[in-house]
């Protein structure tokens, strides 16, 4: 039972605005105080979040802090980070993220009209989605949700859901010139597009690396990109991870 704000009069900070991530992740049984306390709530968040790009996934400001009946949450908008979390008793977490990637819209779309093959008739694309960005930000959800579970915070069967938001029109690419360009445009052709996972805590412990790859190649897959190179998404998965001694 996803618990979400149901528009940006409900919120501190617009991320609902414009493209954005939308995480939840939960026990598979609903059980209304879980976690005895919000301040172990806000505990649990502080010692599990991931940090392994100088900004730590999710971002727990006490600047930006709230709480109601039953949940504590963050925020915060500074640059190009804005994000809006709630961990909820129940074990429920939510997460809201507005896409990084519009810091540079400008730069980055020119790059498109750059590096294509051939652009179709009439596409002006609405933004872009960072490929090897989406692989990160996923592996940072399937790695807390893997140190919530650690936490006991999840049941034996957690569900994982994340979703992209407000995407129509943006195209898959990477910014960083050192990395190879695609020939051609994969496009979302949809608004939003997003999938429930259903796990256990003992493989989302063992193997949430594993399963962020998994969602990587769905959410390509459905931009059009028919065959992403998974060795390469491990590879660079890896190398990422490589800089997991900096727990919080």
């Amino acid at each position: 039972m996803a618990i979400a704000p149901t528009g940006t009069a409900d919120l501190p900070v617009p991320v609902l605005e414009g493209a954005h991530w939308r995480v939840v992740v939960r026990p598979g049984t609903f059980k209304s105080e879980r976690i005895p306390t919000l301040a172990e709530c806000w505990l649990i968040v502080e010692r599990s979040r991931v940090a392994l790009r100088g900004w730590d996934y999710p971002h727990a400001d006490d600047a930006g802090r709230g709480q109601g009946n039953g949940w504590i949450g963050s925020w915060v908008d500074w640059r190009n980070h804005v994000e809006y979390w709630r961990l909820h008793q129940s074990g429920q977490f939510l997460h809201l993220s507005a896409f990084s990637e519009d810091e540079v819209k400008e730069d980055a779309l020119r790059r498109v009209m750059e590096w294509a093959w051939s652009l179709p008739d009439g596409l002006t694309p609405t933004g872009h989605v960072e490929f090897i960005g989406a692989l990160y930000r996923l592996t940072e959800i399937f790695e807390f949700a893997a140190r919530l579970a650690t936490a006991g915070v999840l049941d034996e069967h957690p569900v994982i859901e994340v979703g992209m938001r407000r995407i129509k029109g943006r195209v898959l690419m990477s910014t960083d010139s050192g990395r190879v360009g695609f020939g051609e445009i994969f496009q979302a052709s949809e608004d939003s597009l997003g999938r429930a996972w259903e796990t256990t805590s003992p493989d989302l412990i063992a193997n949430s690396a594993r399963l962020a790859v998994d969602a990587t190649v769905w959410f390509f897959e459905r931009f059009g990109w028919q065959d992403p190179p998974r060795g390469t998404l491990e590879r660079e998965q890896a190398e990422f991870l490589a800089r997991r001694t900096r727990r919080s």
